[in-house]
C-alpha cells in the first residue's frame, strides 16, 4: 500500500513540475515568441501574389468555391493580425486562440488531402517562397504549432506583453475582465469591417479566374 501511495505521489509531482514548466513565463513567452513571426511571415508572403494563394486554396477541394476565394482573401490578413498579437502580447489569450483554430482549419485540410492520396499539392503554408508537398512533415509541424498555442491560450502570462500594461492601468479584476471584452469586441469589430472589401476581394479574384 505505501509502495502504491508512493508511487501515486511520483506521479502527481511529475504532473505538477510539467504543469509548472508549462506555466512558466518564460516558456509562454518563448511559445508566442514562436508563433508570432511564424504567422506573419505566412500572411506576408501571402499578399503579395494572392491570385495564386488562391489557386492554391481551391486545389484543395475542401471548401465550396464561393467560401474558398473568401477563404483566400481572408487568411493572409488574419495571419498577420493574429501574428503581431502574439508578438506584442496585445489579448493574448484570444490570438492564441485564432492561431489554435487556423492552425485546426489546415490541419484537416492537409490530412483530408492526405487521405486522397493527394499529396502532390502544394500546402502554401509560405506564398511562393516555400513550396512544400503535403505530407507527415507538415502535419508534424501543423501539431507542434498547435501545441504551443494551446499552452499560449492556457497560460497566457503578461511577461513581456502589453497586455500587462494594460492591466497595470486597469488594476481591479473587473477592469481587467471589461478590458477583456472591449479588446474582444474591438477585434470583432475590425474583422466584421474587414469582411466587406474582402468581399469585394473575392469577388474580383473570382472574376480574374
Amino acid at each position: 500500500m505505501q509502495n502504491a501511495s508512493n508511487k501515486g505521489n511520483l506521479i502527481l509531482e511529475k504532473k505538477m513540475s510539467l504543469i509548472s514548466l508549462l506555466s512558466h513565463p518564460y516558456t509562454v513567452t518563448v511559445a508566442r515568441w514562436i508563433l508570432a513571426p511564424i504567422f506573419l511571415a505566412s500572411g506576408l508572403s501571402k499578399l503579395p501574389n494572392q491570385r495564386r494563394f488562391v489557386f492554391i486554396v481551391l486545389a484543395y477541394k475542401v471548401l465550396p468555391q464561393h467560401l474558398a476565394y473568401l477563404y483566400a482573401a481572408a487568411l493572409p490578413w488574419v495571419e498577420v493580425v493574429v501574428g503581431l498579437m502574439l508578438l506584442l502580447g496585445i489579448a493574448t489569450r484570444i490570438g492564441a486562440a485564432l492561431a489554435g483554430l487556423l492552425l485546426l482549419s489546415f490541419a484537416f485540410a492537409v490530412m483530408l488531402n492526405i487521405m486522397r492520396r493527394r499529396t502532390s499539392l502544394d500546402c502554401g503554408c509560405f506564398g511562393n517562397r516555400h513550396k512544400q508537398r503535403l505530407g507527415g512533415k507538415v502535419l508534424a509541424r501543423n501539431g507542434a504549432l498547435l501545441l504551443l498555442s494551446i499552452d499560449v491560450m492556457l497560460f497566457a502570462q503578461p511577461y513581456l506583453a502589453l497586455d500587462s500594461q494594460l492591466l497595470a492601468v486597469f488594476s481591479s479584476g473587473q477592469q481587467a475582465v471589461a478590458l477583456t471584452g472591449l479588446l474582444s469586441i474591438i477585434l470583432a469589430i475590425a474583422v466584421v469591417a474587414m469582411c466587406f472589401p474582402l468581399l469585394k476581394q473575392a469577388s474580383a479574384m473570382r472574376k480574374i479566374r
